[in-house]
């Protein structure tokens, strides 16, 4: 059964069981009808030749195999032929076409069928379906212009793997028989390759021509291959002509830019791995040589780093608070030095640091490289907390402006020094009058008594103090 035909036939079934346990048998037929109407099952075969092999001229006789409601048949034989064919209204039998294949060929057969309402449409593709002997596909050589002792490949434009292909190089080695062979000619010269390919229709031939030159032999060097920006490099060109005349030649510096100079001077201004090509062209031929990662500029060490997950940590006695650093550094690293804030140091790459008393620490990565050293200080980067205890808090006053009368400003600043604190927030009799800072300047316009407050956070929780600012009236 045609696979499309019975994935339909699946949902339809599945359609009519869900409907008929509700007892709506008239819907259902109806229901079906409509379906079948939308959907076209475009399917076909091949009933001569059987095998899908014949001769010129092929008569090829095709089978419908489709399903569903048609009008509309469109074939494309794969050989420009196109056949449009319209059913009768009674949607009579329908005849599959007979087509001849005039030229050898490898077709494929492509059937596009239409619904009674012309909405609905289905398309069936058969690859390579019909081989049309004897297949005089041509082939091509690559290259076409050799160098002596130069691998070339022979490319057939088509082929069936059920075809005997036989390759003559034209240079008196032994025949060869596959289908994409390599060749190595060992002299100069102008060489006839000749292609037998042959099938139950008979046997095809075809020639091309490959030049064989005495190509040069490419070779070049370079003063230096590695070092900083911007790096300035000399090439040598050591390439033998091999007795033949010069024509041209091209440096490719692996950045986009290129020369033609026989020993150019290059600036290279950007970091990288550079593969570099110098090809020769001589009255011989062409030849080409490269060399991956040839030139390595180098930037300036630049150090950078960070961590994974959170840079704040709450302390506990049951836990240990590691943290895995990041190595984030340009440029090349010889070395490393890192300074965790609490004492600790390491010269591993990507540390991995446990700290152990709870502080604001600074972490500070020292880089030294090739083209110099470099050093980053990430203050409070790492915090670790710990529960705010409220007796430890502590603030203190100092006058500004005035006398202790109103009007004076006075300074309150947070002076703590045992807590780790991370947000604080200023109340002045309850409403709020600052955050984020150490210290807050207010203004007392009259005489009162006034309690300033201060609610001091961490991840860990938060605790708060407060002081009292006596004004008094003026004398």
């Amino acid at each position: 059964m045609n696979i499309k035909r019975f994935l339909l036939l699946a949902v339809l079934s599945i359609v009519v069981v869900a409907l008929a346990q509700i007892g709506c048998d008239e819907l259902i037929t109806e229901r079906i009808t409509i379906i079948e109407a939308g959907h076209p099952i475009a399917d076909f075969g091949l009933l001569d030749p059987a095998d899908g092999f014949c001769c010129v001229p092929c008569v090829a006789v095709f089978s419908d195999l489709s399903d569903g409601p048609r009008q509309i048949y469109q074939w494309n034989f794969g050989d420009d032929s196109i056949l449009v064919e319209t059913l009768p209204p009674d949607l009579s039998d329908y005849t599959a076409p007979v087509h001849t294949y005039l030229e050898p060929g490898i077709y494929t057969v492509t059937l596009t069928i239409k619904d009674t309402t012309l909405d609905g449409q289905d398309t069936e593709i058969h690859e390579r379906f019909i081989y049309v002997g004897t297949v005089a596909t041509g082939f091509s050589a690559n290259p076409s212009s050799a160098c002596v002792g130069e691998e070339v490949e022979f490319i057939l434009d088509e082929y069936n793997i059920q075809n005997s292909y036989e390759w003559d190089f034209g240079d008196g080695s032994d025949p060869v028989i596959g289908l994409n062979p390599t060749h190595v000619y060992d002299a100069e010269g102008t060489y006839t390759v000749k292609l037998e390919a042959t099938d139950d229709c008979g046997t095809d031939s075809m020639k091309v021509d490959v030049a064989v030159g005495q190509c040069p032999e490419v070779a070049f060097g370079a003063d230096i291959n590695t070092g900083c920006l911007p790096l300035e490099v000399t090439f040598t060109n050591s390439t033998q002509w091999l007795g033949k005349e010069f024509v041209s030649r091209l440096w490719e510096f692996g950045d986009g830019n290129t020369s033609t100079e026989r020993d150019p001077v290059y600036s290279y201004t950007t970091g990288g791995e550079y593969d570099v090509t110098l090809t020769v062209t001589t009255s011989g031929g062409t030849s080409s040589e490269t060399k991956l990662n040839f030139i390595i500029p180098v930037d300036s060490t630049a150090a950078e780093f960070d961590i994974e997950g959170n840079q704040t940590f709450c302390f506990s006695l049951t836990q240990d608070f590691q943290v895995n650093f990041i190595n984030q550094s340009a440029g090349t690293l010889d070395s490393v030095r890192w300074y965790f804030g609490d004492g600790g140091t390491d010269i591993s790459t990507d540390p991995v640091y446990i700290y152990t008393v709870p502080g604001i620490y600074d972490v500070t990565l020292m880089a030294y490289g090739l083209c110099g050293d470099s050093t980053i200080v990430k203050e409070g980067f790492i915090i670790l907390a710990d529960d705010i205890i409220s007796d430890n808090l502590q603030l203190d006053t100092q006058l500004v402006v005035g006398d202790g009368t109103a009007p004076s400003s006075y300074r309150i600043s947070d002076i703590t020094t045992t807590e780790i604190i991370t947000g604080r927030t200023w109340y002045l009799d309850d409403v709020e009058v600052g955050a984020n800072v150490t210290e807050i300047t207010l203004v007392f316009a009259d005489p009162n008594t006034y309690t300033v407050r201060m609610v001091a956070s961490n991840d860990c929780g938060e605790a708060e103090t407060s002081i009292d600012i006596i004004i008094g009236s003026p004398p």
